[in-house]
């Protein structure tokens, strides 16, 4: 009696150690720079709770996250450096001096280089991943702002603010092959999943351009809210999220028709915003509310708030899936 009683316990236990791994294996992570208090706030996306808060450099704006290396990287505007977050351990590792003032963050496919745009010397600078060495410098266009490459790697887009285009850079060439003119002042911007769009915010236009990435053409132009800032893609690229700062909301609009089909209420001055495939949620950096608000996919409403910290900004992609 007392050895089935003793196994019993014993599987029990075992049974709550695969139910923790099975949560853990769907876990993710969102990086959330914090400009006012020189932070990270870490949020577990399973949970919608701040499990980490990481002092970096002074004024983080930028952020890119690899699951693969375990690495966050950030943009510190003021101390003109780049800040690297050990993502297992939730502590900075190193920090790296930049020069001029850093924004925009992207990683290659492979991890190897972090691309990081100068929005004061109008270029963009390849930062060796391993040694943080600065490998090369590109110039793109005026106060260049969000970039990201291509599925394959081959094509860095950048959104130049004040040159209202989109530089489209050929990395094996180490050149700008193209500019794309889109509206005024674009910022954010981002890839559908299959890689074969591309959407960019333009700030005083109140639009987002659509651009289809195999003929380099606009092929339309959605108006969304009062000063649209980032932007997402959800799980299969049928919706699109944008963030009004001035409007206080998140634009979606259907990636089919080009229309806006709702507008969710969240925060004051949203910013950064991603999309979260684990848990079908999006996240909203508010810098007015020192908080990050949470957005049911499924229905198209505010979900929750989670308190960060001061100013909070969170430029780029954000939320990157644990590895294991």
């Amino acid at each position: 009696m007392i050895q089935i009683d003793f196994m019993k316990r014993i599987l029990h236990l075992f049974l709550l150690l695969m139910a923790g791994l099975a949560g853990t294996a769907h876990a993710s992570f969102a990086y959330i720079t914090n400009q006012g208090s020189n932070s990270v706030s870490v949020i577990d996306t399973a949970r919608d709770q701040v499990v980490a808060t990481i002092a970096v450099g002074k004024g983080p704006v930028g952020i890119a996250v690899s699951a693969g290396q375990q690495r966050a990287y950030v943009s510190n505007v003021d101390s003109q450096s780049i800040s690297v977050i050990d993502t297992q351990h939730n502590r900075v590792v190193r920090e790296f001096a930049l020069g001029g003032s850093p924004v925009g963050l992207a990683l290659s496919p492979d991890g190897k280089d972090l691309y990081v745009t100068d929005w004061f010397s109008n270029r963009v600078v390849a930062v060796d991943t391993a040694s943080g060495e600065q490998r090369y410098s590109i110039a793109t266009g005026e106060a260049p702002a969000g970039l990201l490459t291509s599925r394959d790697g081959r094509f860095l887009y950048i959104a130049n603010r004040d040159s209202n285009d989109i530089a489209v850079v050929d990395l094996h060439e180490r050149k700008v092959a193209r500019h794309i003119a889109v509206g005024k002042h674009p910022f954010g911007i981002v890839l559908n999943p299959q890689g074969t769009l591309l959407y960019a915010v333009n700030v005083y236009a109140n639009s987002v351009s659509v651009i289809d990435t195999n003929t380099n053409a606009v092929t339309a132009t959605v108006g969304v809210g009062d000063h649209p800032y980032c932007v997402a893609v959800g799980r299969d690229g049928s919706r699109v999220y944008v963030t009004n700062t001035q409007g206080d909301s998140v634009a979606v609009i259907d990636a089919h028709s080009n229309k806006v089909i709702a507008t969710i209420a969240v925060g004051s001055v949203p910013e950064g915003i991603a999309f979260d495939a684990g848990t079908n949620k999006i996240y909203v950096a508010s810098w007015g509310d020192n908080a990050v608000s949470v957005i049911d996919a499924a229905s198209n409403k505010l979900a929750s708030s989670i308190a960060t910290g001061s100013q909070s900004r969170a430029f780029g992609q954000f939320i990157a899936q644990a590895s294991h």
